[in-house]
């Protein structure tokens, strides 16, 4: 077999590409290809051009009046590149040595100031490494941050300051490195700018008006509150632009303008809404549903429901719960539908880039003013239609709104799009970073072939061996076939066509990597081409050391990635690290491509929400590269969670809601967490049969609601009790939930999850596991996150010393359980009884029994009053 180079021996520029097979674990220089048809487009008036340009990890991109194309990179890079974008590529800002990269991270998005051509304002969302590191870490780790920077032209050259930079807002430092959205965009009819802010991965974040995280926020363009925004009224309301907060969840930030939101990744000013401002935004969803929203003017305060609601339903469910607006209900309160929502049927599970079409366009009617979206998973673009046939109490729920899918381009990672110019852009973060076109030619104009290269290799080429090329793939997209198409193959990159055949077969007897490309004409004007590069002779190979294999990571674990290679042209081997955090159906940027050997990475991440502790993992990839002939190899090795068994009842009675990293979960319950995961666990109150149950105690005397460390040993498997106390008056605030059961001993808990199939398997993975003994430390903190290094200070009416979560809660208490945990010396890193929590329990447990006492005597008090009655009558 000819390869390119071990990772991907073949590779695409414009129609096809090339997979390498292969096993996860092990690691040969035997390698298997196959070939898939990375492009489709399903309408015949539209136009696909791949590889326009290339950039690497690009994240957005915007035009200036010219034409002039500007592009962010995750490193921190702005560039500037001129039509037709295939050109030199030059770098006019570069912010990386303050850029966070790691997970979601990274320069986020550009946008220009409505004149810019006057003023040369831009603005760019970044996350910032305001105290020197890039952690997840409430306390001090990076913030993110919108600024304005000033682009000048110099004699045709042009160039940014970084001294330039205004600072227009900074969020809280950030818990997790996912669910930043960042998107900017000035509104066309009001001027004003718009910021969309994930949760940054903490649920209780889009509900609480004290911080900025999940909202869309409105500004002005230098920096001041619009006169109509939401809390603009509200005397309480105070300027957050300092610090992301308020510090009390009773003063509201003034730059909020809706929330509600999850990962708002992108959004879309309508152009066609010329008296008023709207758009669209693109909120990535959780476990069920993609959502596309509406916003705007018209949509001030709107609340959009998460984590409370995920699609057009409660959250973790699929249909049957209507969410339209209850006029009656206050505007704090109700929950904005979705325009259109979509489950994760199939592979379409991420919503990202979306664009309008304009009015004024030169594409026909099906097209302008529609509003076009790209599925991050599928690579699929689609159209929205209004049908106006929607049903959101049916099941599964209808949309009012058809996706038409337009084109798809596997792998490519489709993260943004733009319409400029006649033109919709596509920027995907696959193949390295492509830039694309889609064009409008129109019903029964030519469109160009689709050249498409293929190969019956199956192994290793070696120097001499016959290759067999192949251009039966080759379409032409008005014909539907390869009749009248004409091939011209070039094998060494020359410009001189080598052959004219269908299928030619070719040899290399030079070790390295060739190049060789195939043009397809039409005989009607229209032509493409696809390159391959194939590897000759025997690619580098190495050992990966870190992470060792069958290694089960924990949350919190860092590693030093290191490896080492044999091959006697050791020299002249590089080495390049990537890991990927694999969730559900797609996965997330966790390191990018880093040069180098003994590769430090952060602390291991924490499940993203409650479901994701069964079907997440990392994805560490190792290229090896030789310098000196260019082949490369490609280890991969899964890295998968060290899960913990835990148990969860309630007493008196079983059949009861507890709330577990925000989901719920009716006990008894066993499911299956992270090792070392700080979980979220929160008790509810209920109401039956005229009667209130509240909340008295966990088993572990813990607040109501509050965060439990994991252990990191697989064979201690904690057990949490939710204790009630039953009342004789029902509060007017009780949840009445349904019918409570006696527990007994026969109960049986309901299982929560499904593990990794085939490979994941817990009782493979626990057997495997090796010993952690981290250290950890039991952190106290104020129910208001203050950062220590922020001013001013919380104000001094709240009460520090409480243990309860409110929405407002940033820096979590972290508690250890007394039980089964009996000794600090176990050496398996398991932290001892609290001396104080028990203290607590045995106080509270004395206080509980010296209730009963004064219930009973008051009891025996009434008995004997009303046997005196009765004596008296006597």
């Amino acid at each position: 077999m000819m390869m390119m180079r071990y990772r991907m021996m073949m590779r695409s520029s414009s129609s096809s590409f090339v997979v390498v097979a292969l096993h996860l674990l092990l690691f040969t220089t035997t390698i298997s290809i196959t070939t898939t048809n990375a492009q489709q487009v399903f309408v015949s008036d539209l136009e696909l051009t791949t590889d326009v340009g290339k950039f690497s990890s690009p994240t957005d991109l915007t035009f200036l009046s010219d034409g002039t194309l500007l592009v962010t990179s995750k490193s921190g890079l702005l560039q500037q590149s001129q039509p037709p974008y295939n050109g030199e590529k030059k770098i006019i800002l570069d912010i990386s040595s303050v850029v966070c990269t790691n997970g979601e991270r990274g320069l986020s998005s550009v946008e220009v100031h409505p004149d810019f051509d006057n003023n040369g304002y831009l603005y760019l969302f970044y996350p910032y490494a305001k105290y020197g590191n890039c952690n997840e870490d409430a306390n001090d780790g990076p913030v993110n941050r919108l600024s304005r920077f000033t682009y000048h032209r110099n004699d045709g050259d042009s160039v940014i300051d970084a001294s330039t930079e205004v600072v227009f807002f900074e969020t809280p430092s950030l818990l997790t490195d996912h669910h930043n959205g960042g998107d900017i965009a000035f509104g066309p009819s009001d001027g004003y700018l718009y910021v969309t802010l994930g949760d940054a991965g903490d649920q209780s974040t889009p509900q609480d008006h004290s911080n900025l995280f999940g909202s869309i926020l409105r500004l002005t363009d230098d920096n001041e509150i619009p006169e109509d925004n939401p809390f603009v009224n509200n005397k309480e309301a105070v300027r957050c632009h300092e610090h992301g907060q308020s510090y009390h969840p009773d003063q509201p930030c003034l730059e909020i303008f809706a929330w509600g939101l999850r990962n708002p990744f992108k959004f879309s000013m309508n152009p066609s809404a010329t008296k008023k401002t709207e758009f669209y935004v693109n909120d990535v969803g959780a476990a069920s549903w993609e959502e596309v929203s509406v916003g705007g003017t018209d949509y001030v305060g709107a609340n959009y429901g998460w984590p409370a609601r995920e699609g057009y339903c409660k959250q973790g469910h699929n249909c049957g719960e209507t969410c339209e607006k209850d006029e009656s209900s206050s505007s704090s309160f109700y929950y904005e539908p979705p325009l259109h929502a979509y489950n994760h049927f199939g592979d379409d599970a991420a919503v990202t880039a979306g664009t309008f079409v304009t009015t004024d366009s030169s594409w026909s009617d099906d097209y302008n003013g529609k509003y076009l979206y790209a599925d991050f998973v599928s690579s699929t673009v689609f159209r929205l239609d209004y049908t106006g046939k929607g049903d959101v109490t049916s099941c599964p729920v209808v949309s009012n709104y058809t996706a038409v899918p337009l084109m798809e381009y596997a792998k490519s990672d489709i993260a943004v799009m733009k319409f400029f110019a006649n033109t919709l852009y596509l920027l995907s973060r696959g193949f390295g970073g492509r830039l694309h076109t889609l064009s409008y030619v129109g019903a029964g104009t030519n469109r160009a072939p689709q050249a498409k290269i293929t190969t019956n290799a199956t192994t290793v080429v070696a120097v001499g061996d016959v290759l067999r090329l192949s251009a039966v793939e080759s379409i032409d997209p008005d014909e539907g076939d390869t009749t009248k198409l004409k091939y011209e193959w070039d094998f060494n990159n020359d410009g001189v066509v080598d052959s004219r055949e269908m299928e030619p077969v070719v040899s290399f007897d030079e070790v390295g990597v060739h190049v060789v490309s195939l043009k397809v004409r039409d005989g009607k004007g229209g032509r493409t081409t696809d390159t391959i590069e194939i590897g000759v002779g025997t690619p580098p190979t190495a050992t990966m050391l870190i992470p060792q294999e069958g290694h089960l990571f924990q949350v919190g674990e860092s590693f030093v990635l290191t490896a080492e290679s044999t091959d006697d042209d050791a020299n002249t081997i590089t080495f390049s690290w990537e890991v990927r955090q694999h969730h559900s159906t797609h996965y997330h940027p966790y390191l990018e491509p880093t040069e180098g050997n003994f590769v430090p990475l952060q602390a291991s991440p924490a499940p993203e929400d409650f479901l994701a502790t069964t079907n997440s993992y990392l994805e560490v990839r190792l290229t090896v590269t030789n310098r000196r002939t260019g082949l490369f190899s490609v280890l991969s090795r899964n890295v998968m969670p060290q899960l913990i068994t835990v148990h969860i009842d309630s007493s008196p009675v079983s059949n009861q809601t507890v709330v577990v990293d925000d989901y719920e979960v009716t006990t008894p319950v066993t499911f299956v967490t992270w090792a070392s995961h700080s979980l979220s666990l929160q008790a509810t109150d209920f109401g039956y049969d005229d009667n209130n149950y509240q909340f008295q105690s966990w088993s572990h005397g813990a607040a109501q609601k509050h965060l439990m460390r994991m252990p990191n040993n697989p064979n201690v498997e904690p057990r949490f009790v939710v204790n009630y106390v039953r009342t004789n008056t029902m509060s007017p605030t009780t949840t009445t939930t349904m019918a409570p059961t006696t527990k007994s001993p026969t109960a049986k808990p309901t299982t929560i999850g499904t593990l990794f199939s085939p490979s994941f398997n817990a009782t493979t993975i626990l057997e495997s596991a090796m010993s952690h003994n981290p250290t950890t430390t039991v952190v106290s903190s104020p129910t208001f996150r203050p950062t220590t290094r922020m001013t001013p200070p919380p104000p001094t009416t709240l009460e520090p010393t409480t243990t309860t979560m409110s929405p407002s809660t940033r820096n979590p208490i972290f508690i250890f359980p007394p039980r089964p945990f009996q000794s600090n010396n176990d050496n398996n890193g398991q932290p001892s009884t609290n001396n104080n929590n028990t203290m607590a329990i045995i106080f509270s447990s004395l206080g509980a029994c010296f209730l009963t006492m004064i219930t009973c005597v008051g009891c025996l008090l009434v008995l004997q009053h009303k046997k005196k009655k009765r004596r008296r009558r006597g």
